[in-house]
């Protein structure tokens, strides 16, 4: 079972990421090679990017380098005070 607080952290990131989806002009992204270390090798679940200029391996992810934080928390207190009148 998890945590209230490990609950907050996800509800926070679900609303960035809707964040990035309705505003991308929000984030600054860029094309990345990237895989998800599993073998425990260099760090179980860490998220590895290639960012060398030449690279074996092809670009398969946006990745979020930037975000405009005050923005994206505005939309989101937006979004939350306009649902608060709806109900």
């Amino acid at each position: 079972m998890r945590s209230i607080s490990s609950c907050r952290f996800l509800r926070g990131v679900l609303a960035v990421g809707l964040s990035a989806v309705l505003h991308p002009e929000l984030f600054r992204t860029e094309e990345l090679a990237g895989d998800v270390e599993t073998g425990g090798e260099i760090a179980t679940g860490l998220t590895i990017f290639d960012r060398r200029p030449i690279s074996a391996h092809r670009a398969d992810m946006e990745v979020a380098l930037e975000v405009d934080a005050a923005a994206v928390m505005d939309y989101i207190i937006r979004g939350l005070a306009d649902a608060g009148q709806q109900t």
